[in-house]
């Protein structure tokens, strides 16, 4: 049995998830014990909690102290230039990996370190160091590289910061300690060709059967004949409802188009959910808010139940796991026409693209999805036939596999 540092302190979202993917195929394969470096004030989250008890023959926890008040605080003296933030916080994580493989080396032989957000944590601070964790070889997923989206035909605007991290991938790909990073953007590896860097897929776990529940908050629209566009995650500002609700009035939209906005809400939405656009949906009964955790049975029967799904998501220029699991339900999206998410829906076809700038393209594209049955089979099956192969273990398995023959299992 080998044993090796999983870093991941915060249970938060798609974090988590990342890790439980990771552990499953650990598990399967067998011979590798998992010491998994969680945040103290994470510990009790419900998902850490499930890790625990799934995993209790493979999985270690260990606390480590995730103090972003003290990052926030060094950061703030290095001014507002956004790469010297980037660096202050990464080199106090680096500093607590560091601290946590030094512990633990006092009792066991640690083999293998590896990173799921290495965007994150040490992207700046390892491209500066050979070693960057010492004797201890290393890995990880980068999940938001941006720098080389303009050069691969992504509508993004320039960033000075761009350049910095361009010189950061390059020096880090070169760096003895680093076996191999993967990326979920299928771009980047284009862009390098390195045999360090691989691609792997953005997964979700919405094929095959499931015990899918729907909300009890939607019951009442089954069977009704709506038309229901689902706008699904953490809901904040980046989701541009401010432009979808007034959109969804105009009369060239079907008034049988229903909204639906399904996560827990952020404090910055609530201006846009407030407007007079919400209020007149919600007295027509065309909006339905459902301001919680959305469990994974509850995840799987929305994503079934809905015609249309919402990744419109302006100045967001990244993946995003929403629109993997639209195409794993084979259902149409609307994108924004800038950033990963356009780029990927205009070469699939499985939607329609809105610019930010144009709010017309918005409403066009509301009435056309929501007006053609078999324009909605047609595009979402062309997001099903690419993503149907983004699954959890297309994921993990190559991830689980690099790991294991570096470490000898």
């Amino acid at each position: 049995m080998k044993n090796i540092l999983l870093f991941e302190p915060f249970a938060s979202g798609h974090r988590i998830l990342y890790v439980r993917y990771l552990m499953d195929a650990i598990e399967r394969r067998g011979g590798i014990h998992v010491y998994l470096a969680v945040g103290t004030t994470s510990l009790d989250h419900p998902q850490v909690t499930q890790l625990r008890s799934a995993h209790q023959s493979c999985l270690t926890i260990v606390p480590v102290d995730a103090n972003e008040g003290v990052i926030a605080a060094r950061a703030r003296r290095l001014g507002r230039f956004r790469g010297a933030l980037k660096f202050a916080r990464q080199r106090y994580w680096v500093r607590v990996i560091n601290d946590v493989l030094s512990g633990l080396r006092e009792q066991t032989e640690i083999a293998y370190l590896f990173i799921p957000f290495v965007d994150d944590y040490c992207l700046y601070v390892a491209a500066g160091r050979e070693r960057a964790f010492g004797r201890t070889p290393w890995g990880g997923i980068v999940i938001r590289p941006r720098h080389h989206l303009r050069a691969c035909g992504v509508e993004v605007p320039f960033r000075w910061v761009d350049l910095l991290d361009r010189m950061a991938y390059q020096r880090l790909l070169s760096r003895s300690g680093l076996t191999h990073l993967f990326s979920i953007d299928p771009y980047i590896c284009r862009y390098y060709a390195q045999p360090k860097l691989s691609h792997i897929p953005d997964p979700a776990d919405l094929l095959g059967p499931h015990d899918a529940r729907l909300p009890p908050e939607l019951s009442v629209l089954v069977g009704q004949g709506r038309t229901i566009l689902l706008i699904y995650g953490y809901i904040d500002g980046r989701k541009g409802l401010d432009t979808l609700l007034p959109a969804a009035l105009d009369p060239s939209v079907p008034q049988d188009l229903h909204i639906v906005v399904a996560g827990r809400q952020n404090p910055d939405v609530r201006p846009a959910l407030a407007s007079s656009a919400a209020a007149s949906l919600r007295r027509t009964n065309r909006l339905t808010e459902i301001d919680r955790e959305i469990s994974d049975a509850e995840e799987a029967a929305l994503f079934r139940f809905a015609d249309i799904v919402w990744v419109y998501y302006p100045r967001s220029y990244c993946s995003s796991g929403v629109l993997v699991r639209a195409g794993q339900c084979a259902k149409p999206v609307i994108a924004t026409r800038e950033g990963l998410v356009g780029r990927l829906v205009a070469d699939l076809g499985m939607g329609q693209l809105a610019s930010e700038t144009k709010p017309d393209e918005v409403r066009t594209a509301l009435a056309m999805l929501s007006s053609s049955a078999e324009t909605r089979k047609v595009r979402g099956r062309a997001g099903f036939d690419y993503f149907s192969g983004a699954t959890t273990a297309a994921f993990s398995a190559p991830v689980v596999s690099h790991i294991a023959s570096v470490i000898d299992v």
